[in-house]
C-alpha cells in the first residue's frame, strides 16, 4: 500500500508540473502509426474546416501532409489569446499539417475535434495606427446597422484584440465559426452621444457590431421562429394574431434546453440551445418570447425573467462522488460523466436517453479520494451556485458540476470565460477533467 501511495504522490506532482507548463513551451508531439482517417476520424474534418475558414479557401484544396499525436499544455491547445481563460489541464489531441499552394500549415485539435486552432493564426496584430480599411469597415458596418449617415459616426478609440473564432466571437446560431484565434480590433464609436463597439478582422474584411439586434423585416424575410413566437403569444393572451406586432428579434444562445425558462419541476439538459429572443407588442405592452432556432419550442418570458437565465436544476448524482456535465463549444455536444468512490468512471456523449451508450473506465479508488481532497483545497465548496454572464454568446462551454461533500452536495453552474468566475472554479474543473482524460486515454 505504501508503494502505491508513493507512486500516486509522484503521479500527482508530475501532473501538476505538466499542467502548469506555460502555453509557449514545446508540446509533446509524436507521429501516429495509423492511417489518417483512422487516426483522427473526428479531428481531421474539424482541422480542415478551421484551416479552410482561416485561409478563405475550399477545403478540397487542402493536401494532408501528416497527423501526429500531441499533448497540449492547456484547454486552449497552447494557443489561447490574451483575453481567454484556458484550463491548466493536459489536453490530448493531434497536430495535423496540411499543404496549401506549397505552404505548410499546422492545425492543433483535441481528440474529438471539438477544438481546432491554426498555429499561424495566433500571431500578434501589428502595432501602430489602425489600418484605414479596418476603421472604415467598422464605420460602414455601424452606419448601416443604425441607418445613419457616415458623418454621424464619430471614432473614439480602438484596441487590438484576438477574437476567439473566425466570426469574431459574434457568430449567430446558424453560422459555422471556425475555432481559430482571429487577430483584429475593437473599435469604439459614438453616435448622438450613444457608445457602440464594432469588432473587425485585421484587414477589415469582417466587421460586426456588438449587441446588434435585427429589426423586424416584413413578410417571408422573418425566420419561422418569429411567427411561432407570434402564434404562442396570441394564444397565451387570447387575442387575434393581427394584433401581435413584431418589434425586433435577435439570435441568442440559451443556457439550457428549456431556453433558460424551465420551471422548478422541469429537468432541463445543460446544453447551449441556439435560438431567438423575439420582442413583441400587443396594445402598447411589450413581451419577450424565447424560441429555439427552428421555432419548435416557444416560451414566453414573464416579467420577472431576466438575464442571465435561471439556474439549472441540481443533477442526480446516482450515488456518484462527482457529477460533471459540459455542453456547448463549437459542436454543442453534451458530455456527462459520473465519478464513483470505488474508482468507476462513466462517460456518455449526447442527450440523455435509455439507449445512450455509456463508456466505463476504472481507476484506483485512491485517485478519486485524492481528487476530493484537491477539490476541497482548491476552494470548490466555497463557490457560488451560478456564474453566468449577461452575454452568453458564443461557442463557449457550459459546465454543470456537482460534488458530494461531507455533509451536503455542492452544485456549480458556469459558462466558460465568465469574468466573475473565480480561479477556484476553473482550477476545480481542471482537476476533474484531468482525472477523466487520464482514465479514458489509457
Amino acid at each position: 500500500m505504501l508503494h502505491k501511495t508513493n507512486w500516486l504522490i509522484i503521479f500527482v506532482l508530475l501532473l501538476g508540473i505538466v499542467a502548469c507548463t506555460p502555453a509557449g513551451s514545446e508540446p509533446e508531439v509524436s507521429p501516429t502509426d495509423e492511417a489518417a482517417e483512422q487516426a483522427a476520424p473526428e479531428a481531421l474534418p474539424a482541422a480542415e474546416q478551421a484551416l479552410a475558414g482561416y485561409l478563405g479557401v475550399d477545403p478540397e484544396s487542402l493536401e494532408l501532409e501528416k497527423i501526429e499525436d500531441a499533448e497540449w499544455s492547456d484547454g486552449c491547445l497552447g494557443l489561447g489569446g490574451p483575453d481567454e481563460s484556458c484550463l491548466a489541464v493536459i489536453t490530448p489531441g493531434y497536430a495535423i499539417t496540411f499543404t496549401v499552394d506549397g505552404e505548410s500549415y499546422t492545425v492543433r485539435t483535441d481528440l474529438e475535434g471539438t477544438q481546432a486552432r491554426v498555429e499561424e493564426a495566433a500571431v500578434a496584430a501589428p502595432v501602430g495606427e489602425i489600418p484605414p480599411m479596418a476603421v472604415e469597415a467598422a464605420r460602414d458596418a455601424l452606419a448601416g446597422e443604425l441607418g445613419v449617415d457616415l458623418s454621424a459616426v464619430e471614432l473614439v478609440d480602438f484596441e487590438q484584440q484576438e477574437w476567439s473564432d473566425s466570426c469574431l466571437g459574434l457568430g449567430g446560431a446558424a453560422e459555422s465559426c471556425a475555432a481559430v484565434v482571429t487577430p483584429g480590433y475593437a473599435v469604439n464609436f459614438t453616435v448622438d452621444g450613444q457608445s457602440y463597439t464594432v469588432r473587425t478582422a485585421l484587414d477589415g474584411t469582417q466587421a460586426r457590431v456588438e449587441g446588434a439586434v435585427v429589426e423586424a423585416p416584413v413578410g417571408d424575410e422573418r425566420p419561422p421562429a418569429v411567427e411561432a413566437a407570434r402564434d404562442a403569444l396570441a394564444g397565451e393572451l387570447g387575442v387575434d394574431l393581427s394584433s401581435v406586432e413584431v418589434v425586433s428579434f435577435e439570435q441568442q444562445d440559451w443556457s439550457d434546453s428549456c431556453l433558460g425558462l424551465g420551471g422548478p419541476a422541469e429537468i432541463c439538459a445543460a446544453v447551449i440551445t441556439p435560438g431567438w429572443q423575439v420582442m413583441l407588442m400587443v396594445d402598447g405592452q411589450e413581451y419577450e418570447v424565447r424560441t429555439d432556432f427552428e421555432g419548435e419550442q416557444v416560451r414566453i418570458a414573464d416579467e420577472n425573467a431576466g438575464e442571465p437565465a435561471g439556474e439549472l436544476p441540481d443533477p442526480d448524482l446516482e450515488g456518484a462522488a462527482v457529477f460533471f456535465q459540459r455542453s456547448g463549444g463549437l459542436t454543442g455536444e453534451l458530455l456527462t460523466v459520473r465519478i464513483y468512490a470505488d474508482g468507476t468512471i462513466e462517460r456518455a456523449m449526447g442527450e440523455p436517453s435509455p439507449d445512450l451508450p455509456v463508456e466505463t473506465a476504472v481507476v484506483d479508488p485512491a485517485v478519486v479520494e485524492t481528487l476530493m481532497t484537491e477539490l476541497e483545497e482548491a476552494g470548490y465548496f466555497g463557490l457560488e451556485r451560478t456564474y453566468l454572464p449577461e452575454d452568453t454568446c458564443c461557442d463557449r462551454y457550459l459546465y454543470l458540476v456537482s460534488v458530494q461533500g461531507d455533509e451536503s452536495v455542492q452544485t456549480v453552474e458556469a459558462l466558460e470565460a465568465t469574468e466573475a468566475a473565480p480561479a477556484a472554479l476553473w482550477d476545480s474543473v481542471a482537476l476533474i477533467e484531468a482525472v477523466i482524460n487520464e482514465a479514458f486515454s489509457s
